[in-house]
């Protein structure tokens, strides 16, 4: 739908923000009354339609017949008046219009002192969060019984009619919910609700944005309870041995297939891989990494590592090998070359080291700097060509969230969720700063297997180890 041409012209309507608290008098009834008798208050008020369904003048007064907030006081008297006695009627009538009078912005206050006669009292709080907490979201049963409500108001104003073809779903709305599949009249109740209701830009935010700000004033967040994270079986003291076995492995077997102290790009890389492959790991165990946003950095690097690897053995190619190589010494250069220009050095930056790599192979001033990537090509397509798409589906995409510093990684990691349906659910910052993520060890020893893997393919060994989960 947001692709087609109507996409451009979607507007939407919600719920929560804008028409839940214009129903905040129905919201209340509705949680604190049963439901049977909260229902057959609210057909008697949506009768009220027929018997002032005359008093509409003309089209550009549909929109302010309305049971909302900010509708109700700018009816004629007489419905203001019938809607709040067919709720006092009840035994319950006050008790659940009392907590209203705790908004000093509330539209029409003074009408709704005049006929409660009663003040507020300092437990109403935990009554509107009740009210909310079942009536925020749009679905709910409560909602729905709200949402039915005004649907019947304006049916019987006149303002929506059906056609014969639909005399089956009528009679299920008017009957709600006593007769009909709930499984499709609900829903069709919600449709045909929403599309009585005015766009939200539409809509005079006074009251809806005041009633918010009211409960983000007067009450406090409750942090909602972070859930701990599953619990790990893993041995790190175990793992590092093994990492420290593999490594001891893989530097033999390096001596064992070197054949010459001249530039073998293709020897340097595979085992390169290995050796970083591995260090990468080594970091990823050390603390609370694994656990953390440095994790999925390191998963990243781990995956990517891969994805590179497997492709140059897919091709193969001793010209691609030489220019993953030689790409490499031009970032050296490159971040050089951007140091001498800079006023200051970064503390983590050994310049001398990044001379010697920059000038390793052949001296800087014969190195062309390539400012796109090593094979012109972007990751996804290699590991496509290489048989990893499935490697870069799993790890490389949420991952990069934490890299990039995406909004869902900020979110997941430092924000938490308020528990106070006042607050509509809103996000504030973690009191410890940061949430303890789920451990990352497995997916960084499985990534690490599977380069170690492709080094014994790429220089076959009867020793070739992996590091086992532990």
């Amino acid at each position: 739908m947001m692709q087609s041409p109507l996409g451009e012209t979607v507007s939407f309507k919600s719920w929560m923000n804008s028409r839940l608290p214009e129903m905040l008098w129905a919201s209340l009834v509705a949680s604190i009354f049963p439901r049977q008798d909260a229902l057959d208050v609210f057909k008697l008020i949506a009768s009220l339609g027929f018997k002032y369904r005359d008093k509409i003048v003309g089209p550009n007064e549909w929109d302010k017949w309305d049971l909302g907030h900010s509708s109700l006081i700018n009816l004629p008297n007489d419905i203001f008046n019938e809607v709040i006695k067919l709720i006092q009627i009840h035994p319950f009538g006050n008790n659940a219009l009392r907590p209203l009078l705790m908004f000093d912005s509330l539209p029409g206050k003074e009408r709704w002192i005049t006929h409660l006669k009663m003040e507020p009292l300092e437990g109403d709080w935990d009554i509107i969060a009740s009210a909310i907490a079942k009536t925020l979201d749009h679905q709910s049963q409560e909602s729905t019984d709200i949402r039915w409500l005004t649907l019947m108001f304006n049916m019987a104003l006149g303002r929506i009619h059906f056609s014969p073809e639909m005399a089956e779903m009528t009679n299920c709305i008017v009957e709600y919910p006593n007769k009909g599949d709930m499984r499709s009249v609900r829903p069709s109740i919600r449709a045909k609700e929403m599309m009585l209701r005015p766009t939200d830009n539409a809509l005079s935010p006074n009251w809806s944005e005041s009633f918010w700000l009211e409960c983000f004033e007067k009450t406090a967040c409750v942090p909602i309870k972070i859930s701990e994270p599953t619990p790990s079986k893993i041995n790190k003291r175990k793992i590092y041995d093994a990492i420290l076995e593999a490594q001891v492995t893989l530097y033999e077997h390096f001596y064992c297939t070197v054949s010459t102290t001249a530039t073998d790009a293709r020897h340097d890389t595979v085992f390169g891989f290995g050796f970083y492959a591995l260090a990468v790991l080594t970091e990823l165990l050390c603390g609370l990494n694994s656990r953390g946003i440095v994790g999925r950095l390191l998963l990243r690097c781990m995956v990517e590592s891969k994805i590179t690897l497997a492709y140059l053995l897919y091709k193969d190619d001793p010209g691609l090998w030489s220019k993953y190589r030689s790409f490499g010494t031009e970032q050296a250069k490159l971040a050089l070359l951007k140091l001498e220009e800079s006023e200051s050095v970064p503390s983590f930056i050994n310049e001398s080291l990044l001379s010697q790599l920059a000038n390793e192979d052949y001296f800087q001033e014969f190195i062309s700097i390539n400012l796109g990537h090593w094979c012109n090509l972007d990751l996804r397509t290699l590991a496509e060509d290489s048989n990893t798409k499935d490697d870069y589906d799993k790890f490389y995409g949420w991952a990069s969230t934490f890299t990039h510093s995406h909004w869902s990684a900020i979110r997941g990691t430092c924000f938490t969720t308020c528990q106070n349906p006042l607050h509509r659910l809103h996000r504030f910052p973690l009191p410890q700063g940061v949430k303890v993520l789920d451990d990352s060890v497995e997916d960084g020893i499985y990534l690490v297997n599977a380069i170690l893997s492709k080094i014994w393919q790429a220089y076959p060994s009867k020793d070739g180890l992996i590091v086992p989960v532990l």
